[in-house]
């Protein structure tokens, strides 16, 4: 039976991946734990094991841009529980939040709370100015410190994957 391109698969990680500590090329073996049904038929049963690896880890970083931490994953192949194996192609992109709207608002709502004090305090429009100047400074060195998030992927996380390509495998009646 030949799978199509975009067949979903559901399996679960047997380690954790994380975009901050995992490398490319580290290995991360998972579980199928849906079977992959194909009329009547079940085609990868569920409980097969699927090889896959780190292609790309990129941890979070700190700063005024939007740095978000992300993890690529590929898996290239699979055993069934009666020791078929197949070749597959799939792969699996996540990516954190950012800091960058957390970063605008900080900058935004520090200026703001800054024109407000200097208005209270300096009773005209310098002292607004003077006060928006100085909370924008306070809000832009609180943001240079803020760090978007890294990518967590615990063991045992459900996860779907789509084939990358058609994937013909032979089924027993």
């Amino acid at each position: 039976m030949t799978l199509p391109a975009g067949t979903e698969i559901r399996l679960a990680l047997d380690m954790a991946a994380r975009s901050g500590t995992s490398r490319a090329g580290d290995n991360l073996p998972a579980r199928i734990t849906d079977p992959v049904v194909m009329g009547s038929r079940v085609v990868i049963p569920a409980g097969s094991r699927v090889h896959g690896r780190v292609v790309e880890a990129t941890p979070a970083k700190m700063g005024l841009a939007d740095k978000a931490g992300s993890l690529s994953l590929s898996f290239d192949s699979l055993s069934t529980p009666v020791g078929f194996g197949a070749a597959m192609s799939a792969t699996l992109t996540s990516t954190g939040s950012g800091s960058g709207k957390r970063t605008a608002a900080t900058i935004g709502g520090s200026a703001v709370g800054g024109a407000l004090l200097g208005r209270i305090l300096g009773h005209n429009a310098k002292g607004a100015a003077i006060g928006t100047a100085v909370g924008g400074a306070v809000g832009t060195g609180i943001a240079a410190g803020s760090r978007g998030e890294d990518i967590t992927l615990a063991a045992g996380t459900p996860l779907t994957v789509r084939l990358d390509q058609p994937r013909t495998i032979s089924v027993s009646p």
